[in-house]
């Protein structure tokens, strides 16, 4: 018959393997995660290995954990690099064949966001009716988008880099993309602009796009942009009312 579990270093994996989950789908932040995982993984292979001849519950439980968050973390820092990728033309894994070459400037100066090899120059912005619950409002962004590099890019991840707050009574929330409301002849208005995001870009061309936000009340938005480490550099405010 088995005997009772040793449990503090099954407890300590549990532990470590539970704050590792808990962080693990939090950019940047998931690196910590991943060490966390690492560190409740070995507890658990050691847990398992002095309760060879007993009860293995929390060992298992402890390590499953472990192993679970760092599989997350592995993939969620893939899906990062490849949003990341998308928004700016630039690969995060890929070194640079010519040593001399210059890599691309990310700023916010004025209203001119340079995101990696994509330059958007943002000018009028403006409230109207969305689609959602309780008929919300968004903010629509209107900018122009130039692709300096020489090749062809498309801005499928801009919403990873371009991000919009609006204070509630308790917290400072983050706003999701929005979509505008269809108009009554059933088109979407701005349909041109927000496909001009997903569609490659040629070299040195520019076209006009848009960034919607769907708003949660009628206070200022903030909306902080980020370069291709998530910090921000850059942000402006909107007036609702």
């Amino acid at each position: 018959m088995k005997q009772d579990e040793r449990k503090v270093l099954g407890i300590l994996a549990i532990v470590f393997g539970g704050i590792a989950l808990a962080l693990s789908w939090i950019p940047i932040i998931n690196n910590i995660a991943f060490l966390f995982g690492i560190v409740g993984l070995v507890l658990g292979v050691i847990s398992l290995f002095i309760n060879r001849k007993n009860k293995k519950i929390l060992a298992i439980i402890g390590a499953s954990l472990s192993i679970i968050s760092i599989l997350i973390v592995l993939g969620t820092q893939s899906t990062y690099s490849k949003a990341i990728d998308k928004a700016t033309g630039i690969s995060t894994t890929e070194t640079a064949k010519d040593n001399t070459s210059k890599k691309s400037d990310w700023s916010f100066t004025g209203n001119t966001y340079n995101a990696g090899n994509l330059k958007l120059k943002f000018g009028k912005s403006e409230i109207i009716d969305g689609i959602g619950d309780n008929n919300p409002k968004v903010l629509v962004l209107h900018a122009d988008m130039t692709n300096i590099s020489d090749k062809e890019m498309d801005a499928d991840g801009i919403y990873a880099t371009v991000h919009a707050y609006q204070k509630t009574d308790k917290q400072n929330k983050t706003l999701n993309p929005g979509l505008p409301k269809f108009s009554n002849d059933g088109k979407q208005p701005f349909e041109e602009e927000q496909n001009n995001l997903h569609n490659k870009l040629l070299p040195g061309k520019t076209v006009p796009v848009v960034v919607i936000f769907e708003l949660d009340n009628d206070s200022t938005v903030t909306v902080k942009f980020s370069n291709d480490s998530f910090k921000d550099i850059g942000s402006k405010t909107y007036e609702v009312k």
